[in-house]
């Protein structure tokens, strides 16, 4: 019998969480906490899923009033042997970030990545993004297209924050991430991998059909979502890129800009050869 068949007997219930694991979890809803612990939290039944799934979790937290989906997570804690316990709503209102939580959450293990870690053909820079939300769905996005890894540059939110790790949607243990990294060492490590660095910017040349057919690895940078990448920064670059738009907008969203430059580059170096409009 797998574990998604298994039936949690009737009445069964799981261990009170201690004073001390609530007050764990609740560290952990700050950077200093989650510094401190090299962990952090994940909300909702499709991150704890994800963390269960790539070795990542350390315990979880259901509450008493849980879903259906939430005890079926803790059923699959259970007899993987990781612990679960369950707390009141108060107790789960203490370490969510949520005004509506799921009913489960998760105490992970922080994975620490380097520039040293990363390898492969196509990476992401977030070069102070700010918003949790772009950098938790950019983060997403390069999951679902296959790059190998993201690298965070100092200013951008951090990765491992509940709203970023929520907007990924478990994509944040999917792939590596590089974060706190100085943009200086980010040039340093593409110059000596010959990673051609692109920027989207919107005074770059039009992204073309076939750019990225040449087979050279590529890692994408996107700026700040007001102010874009640094005028030093983009000094740096192998190259800017603009994604060509023919109505009125001003710009797109960093997340959407984002979204097309991966899409294309991810497709091109896959198969070999560029798109024909």
């Amino acid at each position: 019998m797998t574990i998604s068949q298994t039936v949690w007997p009737a009445g069964a219930a799981w261990p009170p969480c201690s004073a001390a694991k609530l007050h764990l979890a609740r560290r952990l809803l700050t950077a200093k906490g989650r510094d401190a612990e090299g962990a952090f939290l994940a909300e909702g039944p499709q991150a704890v899923r994800e963390a269960m799934g790539y070795g990542s979790l350390v315990f979880v937290v259901v509450a008493e009033g849980r879903t259906p989906q939430a005890q079926s997570l803790a059923v699959d804690a259970a007899l993987r042997g990781l612990p679960a316990f369950s707390a009141t709503d108060a107790q789960m209102a203490q370490i969510t970030d949520t005004v509506h939580g799921q009913g489960v959450v998760a105490v992970c293990r922080r994975l620490e990545v380097g520039l040293d870690d990363l390898d492969g053909k196509l990476f992401l820079v977030l070069d102070e993004v700010r918003d949790p939300g772009n950098v938790g769905t950019l983060i997403r996005t390069a999951d679902a297209f296959g790059v190998d890894g993201v690298i965070a540059t100092t200013g951008t939110a951090e990765v491992y924050s509940p709203k970023v790790v929520r907007a990924s949607v478990g994509s944040v243990f999917h792939l590596p991430v590089a974060q706190g990294v100085a943009f200086e060492d980010v040039v340093a490590w593409a110059r000596s991998r010959g990673y051609r660095l692109i920027g989207a910017d919107v005074g770059g040349d039009p992204l073309a059909w076939g750019f990225a057919a040449t087979g050279q690895p590529v890692a994408w940078v996107l700026g700040n979502e007001a102010h874009g990448i640094p005028d030093e920064h983009l000094r740096m670059l192998d190259e800017t890129m603009k994604v060509p738009m023919w109505g009125k907008a001003e710009s797109l969203n960093v997340a959407i800009a984002g979204a097309i430059c991966l899409w294309e580059s991810a497709r091109e170096q896959a198969i070999g050869e560029p798109h024909t409009p």
